[in-house]
């Protein structure tokens, strides 16, 4: 029965209408896509040109359905080249985050579970519930994890990013809960460019340099262009910035030190030397800052080609191959880990009397951290590659069919060239009194013999291939209708030692996994009356690993008059399990939480009334059923005079059975809610103690299907175009501005628990200014993240403002010179232009977050261009 309705209900809705409409818009009544995009970046000369055109058919992200440059029911906002440009960024996240309704996501760092990714958010839904195109087409996640990395896309090809602000998977399947961020590449090209930049930052470190190229040729019947850019960026060391150096060993410090420490018969924390600087609490705190680079080193190739042949009269052959070779390298403090002794081994070798054993294996724990071997360097080579090939045609009249086929994948291998070592021989090392953890760290031994040099080798790949028919089926209304196929890969491999859970701080295991899935859509538009256009969308997908889904979604829009236009829409969504979480081999961590369990049973005070590390190991789960979503969109588009688009959207999305990972501090806190024995028996989530009650060690699962949130808000996108006089000078200005506010987050972290406020007073805003003046023009830009709760307090019923951290402002200014030397152009920028200092959290280990703050500071850069 769904089959059936996916496949006749566009066409139920597009009989259902009685009245002509001609699809010829005027030129003023609708703003338009083209304009829109221009406004924002575009040359004024162009944006201001009311000459008029013939508007032609162009395939819109958020619908299959081709249209004339106009708006749609669907909310789409465009980032063009210009603003790309004049970012002064080397990386498509990072041009992200400059908008306001993007900012967020992954920054390329060391820490990353891939170090030197980055994806992008689209309001408050996270990268995985954002699905990422290239030229329409689907992307493969990292290595078959939860997001698509950003940073592998050339930002030297981009044409445009087009950013839907809506729910989509009754158009896309599976990842498009939150909206979709759709990347256009450079096609129809003719000539040769070439382009340096270098940046440079005020501090020292995070420099970065990029080298491109792009040429092509449109001639009769077909295009072809090529893209190639190089990229470098030097490493930061979290020492180099006073907001990511350890300044509160107490807070921000590890408990895993470069000294043996172990839990006495007493519940004490007992060692035997410490650097006096370092104890705090009675514990030998670690600054882990000293060792660790915040951002990677990064070198990477990446090459776009585009080729369009018209084979006959009525068919198209459209073929793009995009493939980018990364290598990073991270630093990372030295490995923190757990010895296991026996009690008589325990005394005999490390003189230990008095140490309390772990009655789940009766052996005598020791934390400690490999300083001597030390920190931990890797070197992660990564090579990803998409490649599509879609050919189109012309049925009959208005109609036109496609045809796409795509293959893409990855392939990172982390080598381990430095800090690892292998527990089973460092224990040989205490044995044997080569090795002493218990002394101060100069006078330990040598660990040598333990050193070795693991890997990880993870890949993806997916193929896809997808049919498409759309055309008009009266003057007064359109239809699409379309299938496809996929298959998903998902393979990890590691090293013989890690595979042993030997390696020593850190453990993990081989995977393996398959998925294919089958989807039937279709797409109606109907114009009952000239200013009114309704949407009709439903999709069936079935896959092979957790079953059938069925979304639908339903649009409208009016235009009111020629001023004024209203939209809105509701759709349901989905987002399929990740193949890493279905089929990973395993990991161990050692996340902070506070245990406030351990806390209340200490009566308040003690070792576990603050945040800490522990043992967490986590195992793959099979069972993940799909996420389910439902979005609500409503809002309006306004030109009231010339020059001049206004559009806000209202939105509020229900998300259940959210597909993710819990963290330490969710585990505990439902652990002092509904008892630790009702944890283990119902969600595997087993919360080990000792004799003492201390958590000795959590064994969890990767993913689970628990929690479930509401997310509501409302956005704002301002552009405008005007001419002014100064002197005998003419100026073109150009301002955009984009405000978000999140009206609210709130989410429940296990069932039961009931919905929780996540963030509190939360917006964000982007304001720019360019002024054109002949070849010359200048940007001026500001963006804003408003104050929001420490990391302490989030979640706190109640408290609304308490403890908060302080709204950020920054702002850049750049200044681009155009047809110098008739064929060579010059920007030049800085970015944070007052060098604005971030807002630390003294509440959380890490004080900076660096997804929402850039821990570069003030930086200048340059970009220098010539086109033959």
């Amino acid at each position: 029965m769904q089959i059936i309705i996916v496949l006749f209900l566009g066409l139920f809705s597009v009989f259902a209408t009685a009245q002509d409409v001609s699809t010829t818009v005027p030129q003023d009544v609708k703003p338009k896509k083209e304009q829109e995009a221009k406004v924002q970046e575009a040359k004024p000369q162009e944006a201001m040109s009311t000459e008029p055109k013939t508007l032609r058919k162009i395939e819109v992200t958020g619908s299959y359905i081709k249209r004339v440059d106009e708006e749609s029911p669907n909310p789409v906002q465009t980032i063009t080249n210009e603003t790309i440009k004049k970012s002064g960024y080397n990386s498509v996240a990072d041009v992200l985050r400059n908008n306001a309704l993007t900012t967020g996501g992954t920054r390329e760092n060391s820490i990353n579970g891939t170090p030197g990714a980055s994806t992008a958010m689209i309001g408050p839904f996270e990268s995985d519930s954002i699905l990422v195109l290239l030229d329409g087409n689907r992307l493969p996640k990292i290595g078959g994890d939860n997001s698509v990395d950003l940073s592998l896309i050339p930002t030297a090809a981009i044409e445009r990013i087009e950013v839907l602000k809506d729910g989509a998977s009754a158009t896309y399947g599976s990842d498009a809960i939150g909206g979709v961020i759709n990347i256009i590449t450079k096609k129809d090209y003719n000539g040769a460019t070439i382009n340096m930049g270098q940046s440079l930052a005020q501090a020292g470190g995070a420099a970065r340099t990029d080298f491109s190229g792009a040429f092509g040729k449109t001639y009769k019947g077909g295009s072809f262009s090529g893209i190639m850019q190089y990229r470098n960026n030097s490493e930061l060391a979290s020492s180099d910035r006073s907001f990511t150096r350890i300044s509160d060993l107490g807070v921000q410090g590890s408990m895993t030190s470069q000294v043996g420490q172990w839990t006495g018969t007493d519940n004490q924390n007992h060692f035997n030397s410490c650097p006096p600087d370092q104890v705090v609490d009675g514990t030998c705190m670690f600054d882990f800052s000293k060792y660790s680079w915040e951002m990677p080193k990064i070198t990477q190739y990446s090459t776009l080609l585009n080729n369009n042949v018209k084979i006959t009269a009525n068919t198209k052959l459209k073929s793009q191959l995009n493939f980018t070779m990364r290598e990073v390298e991270t630093r990372l403090a030295p490995s923190p880990g757990k010895l296991k002794l026996t009690p008589a081994d325990a005394q005999t070798y490390l003189g230990i009397t008095n140490a309390a054993v772990n009655p789940l294996d009766g052996m005598v724990d020791v934390t400690y951290r490999t300083l001597s071997a030390g920190p931990r360097q890797n070197q992660d080579q990564t090579f990803a590659f998409s490649t599509a090939q879609s050919l189109e045609g012309k049925i009959a009249g208005s109609w036109g069919w496609d045809v796409t086929g795509s293959f893409a994948g990855s392939r990172r291998r982390q080598n381990g060239i430095g800090g690892y070592v292998d527990r089973r021989k460092l224990q040989e090392g205490i044995i044997d009194g080569s090795w002493m953890p218990l002394n101060p760290a100069d006078q330990q031994g040598s660990l040598a013999r333990a050193v070795f040099q693991p890997y990880e080798t993870v890949q993806s790949q997916q193929a896809e291939g997808r049919a498409i028919a759309t055309g008009q089926m009266t003057d007064n209304s359109s239809l699409a209708i379309g299938t496809s196929t996929a298959w998903q890969m998902y393979r990890s491999e590691v090293d013989s030692v890690t595979l042993s859970n030997n390696n020593f701080g850190g453990n993990g295991g081989n995977g393996f996994g398959t998925r294919n899935f089958q989807s039937l859509f279709t797409e109606a538009s109907v114009f009952p009356v000239e200013s009114v256009e309704l949407g009709v969308a439903a999709r069936y997908d079935t896959y092979s690993d957790f079953g059938n889904t069925f979304n639908p979604k339903v649009s409208a829009s009016w235009q009111a008059n020629k001023k004024l236009m209203l939209r809105t829409s509701v759709g349901t969504g989905f987002r399929a399990p990740n193949l890493s979480d279905l089929y990973n081999g395993g990991s161990l961590g050692y996340p902070y939480a506070r245990d406030t369990t351990g806390c209340a049973a200490a009566g308040g005070t003690g070792p576990s009334c603050t945040r800490r590390q522990y043992e967490v190991a986590t195992t793959a789960n099979a069972n993940l059923k799909q996420e389910r979503s439902i979005f609500y969109n409503a809002g309006f588009v306004l030109q009231p005079k010339k020059n001049w688009t206004i559009d806000s959207n209202m939105f509020l999305a229900k998300i259940e059975d959210s597909v993710g990972s819990l963290d330490l501090t969710q585990v505990v806190r439902a652990g002092s809610i509904f008892g630790e024995d009702y944890l283990r028996k119902n969600y595997q989530l087993d919360i080990q103690r000792d004799a003492s009650g201390k958590i000795t060690r959590v064994n969890m699962l990767s993913a689970y299907n628990i929690a479930s949130s509401i997310r509501q808000g409302i956005d704002f996108h301002v552009a405008n175009q005007a001419k002014y006089n100064i002197g005998r000078f003419p100026i073109d200005v150009v301002v955009d501005v984009t405000h978000i506010q999140y009206l609210k987050i709130a989410k429940e972290e296990f069932p039961g628990m009931g919905l929780q406020n996540d963030q509190d007073n939360y917006y964000r805003d982007t304001l720019s200014v360019t002024a054109f003046h002949d070849t010359h023009s200048v940007r001026a830009a500001m963006r804003t993240i408003s104050g929001q709760d420490k990391i302490a307090n989030v979640g706190v019923i109640g408290d609304v403002g308490y403890g908060s951290l302080r709204a950020h402002t920054e702002f850049d200014l750049n200044y681009t010179k155009t047809n110098l030397f008739r064929k060579a152009s010059v920007s030049i920028g800085v970015n944070n232009l007052f060098d604005t200092k971030r807002p630390l959290d003294d509440t959380n280990q890490v004080a900076l977050n660096t997804d929402i703050y850039d821990p570069i500071g003030r930086y200048f850069y340059t970009n220098i261009g010539y086109t033959f």
